[in-house]
């Protein structure tokens, strides 16, 4: 069901619903993405999330072995760790 941004506008501005009310509303009006995006958009994720871990640790590792005291590893490591943070933690079952 396609709704337009003229929809929604009015939904999400009808002062005689509460908070609540309009953002049920929207979210029925907008729906669920389906399997197929879901699948898309986390295989980008982590494809992305690989691919700056990959590039950050290579970059670390030349940092480190060139022996340039210009060359600063600290900015590849931290780059490195965040990525690879960030990839473990999609895959970490959260605590309830």
């Amino acid at each position: 069901m396609a709704v337009s941004n003229a929809e929604i506008a009015r939904i999400a501005d009808d002062p005689e619903k509460s908070d609540a009310e309009r953002i049920a509303a929207i979210k029925e009006a907008i729906g669920s993405p389906g399997q197929a995006t879901t699948d898309r958009l986390w295989t980008i994720l982590v494809v992305g999330l690989v691919g700056i871990s990959t590039l950050a640790l290579v970059a670390l590792m030349l940092a480190v072995l060139d022996k340039s005291d210009k060359t600063s590893p600290d900015v590849f490591l931290t780059v490195f760790t965040a990525a690879l943070t960030g990839l473990l933690g999609l895959f970490v079952n959260p605590q309830t």
